[in-house]
């Protein structure tokens, strides 16, 4: 059995996966999660919000979208 926390291309779908491990990593996400890009230094070290109030769903959409596996 490989890593739970790690997700590999052919390990079923992204959302599934997500619901599985959200517990172990962030906790309860009531106002959603939130994908960030393009770090702008030093005013967004973070990156800017691209994405905001995503459900697991909706974010697994948005990381197989940007091909992130």
């Amino acid at each position: 059995m490989g890593d739970p926390l790690v997700w590999r291309r052919g390990d079923g779908p992204v959302a599934a996966w997500l619901e599985r491990t959200a517990d172990l990593l962030v906790g309860p996400q009531p106002d959603g999660h939130e994908v960030r890009g393009d770090i702008h230094w030093p005013d967004q070290p973070y990156g800017r919000i691209t994405h905001q109030g995503l459900g697991l769903p909706d974010l697994a959409e948005v990381l197989t979208a940007a091909r992130i596996d």
